[in-house]
């Protein structure tokens, strides 16, 4: 269960900035865009992991077939303000990503 809404962008960066957590270049690209908005009202998003298969898609799929698939299972996808929200309430996630090397998509020194 992930809590999101409630804050605008300007405050989302804020908080972010406060725990810490740098932006790589795609989540500033994400902020800076004017289609990725926040919501006034606060609420709770339940959030399931589930790989391609377990969808009973075997063979792989196109995101619009995982979307319909999910969907027939009563499964939506998140709503976008749902990731900073997630990194500043799971501030224990490890670096990298099946096998991935640890600063692969991290923000780079200067």
């Amino acid at each position: 269960m992930i809590r999101v809404g409630g804050a605008r962008k300007s405050e989302l960066l804020c908080q972010l900035q406060l725990a810490g957590v740098r932006l790589n270049e795609a989540a500033q690209a994400l902020f800076a865009d004017d289609r990725f908005t926040t919501s006034d009202v606060s609420s709770v998003v339940e959030i399931a992991e589930l790989s391609v298969a377990t969808l009973g898609l075997h063979n792989g799929a196109t995101l619009a077939q995982i979307v319909e698939q999910a969907a027939s299972v009563g499964l939506a996808p998140c709503p976008l303000e749902l990731a900073p929200h997630f990194r500043l309430q799971y501030t224990d996630q490890p670096e990298g990503f099946l096998g991935q090397p640890p600063r692969r998509g991290r923000e780079q020194q200067s």
